[in-house]
């Protein structure tokens, strides 16, 4: 009947969502494992830079907007632009025009 051929789209489409689910989770915990190894003989900023541009490379869309809105904000309170004292981040793909 009717019921039976609903409970059976509903089954099948909510196997669909735990599946996407789970492959989610399995991505998100192999980029945690990719984490930069940080060396305790180098600079602490730029260890610093290190985690930040892996938490950019490996994020989502908000951790990667998040980053990019703090870095614009840090480099324009500093007076920042081409003589800003912040290490270059190099071309992540900020896309400060979407902010």
């Amino acid at each position: 009947g009717i019921n039976a051929e609903y409970g059976k789209q509903w089954y099948q489409r909510r196997v669909r969502e735990l599946d996407v689910d789970r492959l989610k989770f399995q991505k998100d915990a192999e980029k945690k494992e990719e984490m930069p190894a940080m060396d305790k003989d180098a600079d602490p900023s730029a260890g610093l830079m290190n985690l930040m541009k892996h938490m950019y490379s490996t994020g989502d869309d908000e951790m990667k907007r998040t980053i990019a809105k703090s870095m614009y904000e840090s480099q324009n309170k500093q007076g920042g632009g081409e003589g800003s004292p912040l290490p270059d981040m190099g071309d992540m793909g900020a896309g400060f025009d979407n902010l």
